[in-house]
């Protein structure tokens, strides 16, 4: 059983979109865009064979296991990839532990600020599945959430699964129903429902419904929530006594687009100096938090995946792969693109992202200006100083 304090192996996203509308986190996710969303993003018509079940209707083209595995890796390196190249995460990111000096106006080393503190946990509680026919339903009372909402449950495989299962396959966020003086013993809570083919057990290559033996029978859930208390910490002891704890501070957030921070500390008299301490701040970063995850950089993500998947096993594969096979041929105008390095490659996939991620470079906040220069600025510009931004890396 993963630790309570770790987002441990095979551990999805909270229920919620995985980014936050409020001051509430995600997880560091495995994926910023998950392997069901992404198959959705390619356009694939029946997903249920990418998670390795036969179906009588459709074909019986099936992604085993280990090309399941390959992909999802695919997602992750292209998020690195964006992460990088943009200067923050796409979906809220946490970050631990960075060191500052105590001051009374800060600025972060990420940005923009999603939220400050630190993802707190409640122990994991394995419920058995209904089955439906259709799909399997577990049931969450408002009794068990212990004040939680339904979009800081965290669902994961059982232990039986992940004593044995150590790769990158997560369990997918499921359909959420609100339940109305029906949960339990009548009162309020939540129907949690998967499709059968999202439970298949994740080292299984290919299966049907009738071997159920090769399905989830059980998951496990627990609720993440903020801890706005453990925001700032001081570091190391103090022998005058004050600023001795986290509790002599307070931290609130003056501008999240800038990662600008502002410290309350304790009032130092003739006796008692503090300038010389140092603080940890932990706080979570997305790009352009607050909007949701762009769907345009959403898109680049899965298709710059697919660059990388190339030709190999893990190309996503289904019934109809005509969209992936476009979008993995040559694009005719990347031999036009004289002034521009074709950093994602010349495909149609590839020249996508640039196009994309360029556009994003240049106005990162649909309200902000566009950000120009070279060759072909409309004219000319001196700054005689950096404007501030947090597109930095």
């Amino acid at each position: 059983m993963a630790d309570d304090t770790d987002p441990g192996i095979g551990v999805g996203d909270p229920i919620g979109s995985g980014f936050p509308s409020t001051a509430i986190p995600g997880l560091i996710p495995q994926v910023c865009v998950t392997f069901d969303r992404s198959l959705e993003i390619l356009i694939m018509g029946y997903k249920g064979g990418a998670y390795g079940l036969k179906s009588a209707m459709q074909c019986e083209h099936l992604m085993a296991a280990y090309q399941r595995e390959g992909w999802i890796d695919k997602l992750r390196v292209a998020a690195s990839d964006l992460k990088r190249d943009l200067g923050a995460a796409l979906c809220a990111e946490p970050i631990y532990d960075e060191l500052h000096p105590l001051q009374s106006r800060i600025k972060l080393r990420q940005a923009p600020v999603a939220y400050l503190g630190r993802e707190t946990f409640s122990t994991w509680v394995e419920v058995n599945l209904s089955d439906d026919g259709a799909g399997k339903s577990v049931e969450i009372c408002d009794s068990s959430l212990g004040g939680a909402t339904i979009d800081e449950v965290q669902v994961s495989y059982p232990d039986t699964v992940l004593e044995c299962y150590h790769g990158l396959q997560t369990l997918q966020a499921p359909c959420v129903t609100p339940l109305i003086g029906t949960c339990g013993g009548g009162t309020d809570g939540y129907k949690l429902w998967w499709p059968i083919y999202q439970l298949v057990k994740p080292d299984v290559d290919e299966t049907d419904v009738s071997e159920t033996g090769d399905f989830l029978t059980a998951i496990k859930w627990r609720t993440v929530s903020l801890d706005t208390t453990l925001a700032v910490e001081i570091v190391g002891e103090c022998d005058c006594g004050c600023c001795d704890s986290a509790g002599d501070l307070t931290i609130t957030l003056e501008d999240a687009i800038e990662g600008i921070v502002c410290i309350e500390s304790c009032v130092s008299d003739s006796l008692c100096t503090c300038y010389d301490r140092q603080i940890r701040i932990n706080y979570g970063t997305a790009f352009s938090y607050g909007a949701g995850v762009d769907p345009a950089l959403e898109e680049a993500l899965v298709l710059l995946a697919l660059t990388k998947a190339g030709d190999t096993p893990a190309k996503p594969c289904g019934c109809d792969n005509t969209m992936i096979n476009e979008l993995l041929k040559i694009d005719p105008t990347s031999a036009t693109e004289f002034a521009t390095k074709l950093s994602y490659g010349p495909t149609v996939a590839g020249m996508s992202v640039m196009r994309t991620v360029n556009r994003a470079l240049k106005r990162p906040h649909y309200n902000q200006p566009v950000r120009t220069g070279g060759l072909f600025t409309g004219r000319k510009v001196h700054n005689k100083r950096r404007s501030p931004s947090y597109l930095r890396g």
